[in-house]
C-alpha cells in the first residue's frame, strides 16, 4: 500500500546549508557526481568512518547536504545519491519545471477538495479542475515515479506531462509516449544524465508515418533533439516493435522499452 508518508521518507537525509566547501576535515573529497550535469556543483565526499555524503549546489544557488550513508565504493555511492536526488528534485529546484496531469476516475467534486488538502498538506502544488475532473500538479523535476503510484492508488491516470519531453518535427505532430534507454555512469564524455531520452511522435502529414525523437545521455539541453528517425509506419503497433528492436539494436537497450 502507497502511503502519502511514503514521499517524503528521504527529506531527513538532505539538509539545506548556508555553506559549502571542497574540503572537509573528517572527509575526503571523492570526485563529482555523474548525476552533476542537472546542478552548478555536485561532489562527493567520503568520511573518517566510512559513511559518504554528497554536496550540491542547485541552479538556483540554493545549497544541500546529502547523507548516504556507508558504501564500498565511490559508483556505488554516486548511484545512491542519484537515487535518492531523483525523488527529491521537486524540493531540490534543480531541473525544469514542468507540469503533470491525471484523470480522476469517478470523482466527486468533495473528493478533488480532499485530494487537493492532502497533497497541499505534503507540500504538492496543484491545481484541481471540478469540471474535467483531473488534476495538474506543478512541479520540478522530471521523476514522477513515487506520485505516478499515489494517483494510481487515488484512481487517476496520467494524461499529461511537459517534463523533459523531447521535441518532434513540428508541433502539430502527435505525442506518443516516452521512453529512458539505461546508460551506465561514465560511458560518456560530459555525461549530464544516466539515460538516452527517446519519444515517439506520429507526423501529421501523410503518410502519417510514427517516428523517434532522441536526446542523448551527454546533450546538456533537452531542448535539442540529436536525431530524427522515422519507423516508416503509420501503425502504432509496428511502430513501438521497430522501435524496440532499434533501440536493442543501435543504442544498446534491452528491446522491452515502452513509450508511456
Amino acid at each position: 500500500m502507497i502511503k502519502l508518508k511514503d514521499l517524503l521518507t528521504e527529506a531527513p537525509k538532505i539538509k539545506k546549508v548556508k555553506n559549502v566547501s571542497m574540503q572537509y576535515f573528517d572527509a575526503e573529497y571523492a570526485g563529482e557526481m555523474a548525476f552533476s550535469g542537472y546542478f552548478r556543483k555536485a561532489w562527493l565526499y567520503k568520511k573518517d568512518n566510512g559513511e559518504w555524503f554528497a554536496v550540491i549546489i542547485t541552479k538556483n544557488k540554493n545549497k544541500y547536504e546529502i547523507q548516504l550513508g556507508k558504501h564500498k565504493d565511490k559508483l556505488s555511492a554516486d548511484k545512491a545519491a542519484e537515487k535518492l536526488i531523483k525523488r527529491s528534485l521537486n524540493k531540490l529546484e534543480s531541473i525544469n519545471e514542468g507540469k503533470v496531469t491525471y484523470k480522476l476516475k469517478g470523482f466527486t467534486n468533495t473528493k478533488m477538495d480532499e485530494l487537493d488538502a492532502e497533497l497541499s498538506r505534503l507540500g504538492i502544488k496543484g491545481t484541481p479542475d471540478f469540471n474535467k475532473m483531473t488534476y495538474t500538479i506543478h512541479m520540478k523535476g522530471s521523476n514522477t515515479h513515487m506520485l505516478d503510484k499515489l494517483m494510481k492508488k487515488k484512481g487517476g491516470k496520467k494524461i499529461k506531462e511537459s517534463v523533459n519531453e523531447a521535441p518532434g518535427n513540428n508541433h502539430k505532430d502527435q505525442y506518443v509516449g516516452q521512453a529512458r534507454v539505461k546508460v551506465e555512469p561514465y560511458t560518456y564524455k560530459n555525461q549530464v544524465r544516466n539515460f538516452h531520452d527517446v519519444s515517439m511522435y506520429r507526423n501529421h502529414k501523410k503518410p502519417y508515418n510514427y517516428y523517434l525523437s532522441i536526446v542523448l545521455a551527454h546533450n546538456k539541453t533537452t531542448a535539442k533533439v540529436d536525431y530524427i528517425v522515422d519507423t516508416g509506419t503509420p501503425i502504432l503497433k509496428k511502430a513501438g516493435k521497430w522501435a524496440q528492436d532499434f533501440i536493442k539494436r543501435r543504442m544498446s537497450g534491452t528491446g522491452r522499452e515502452r513509450f508511456s
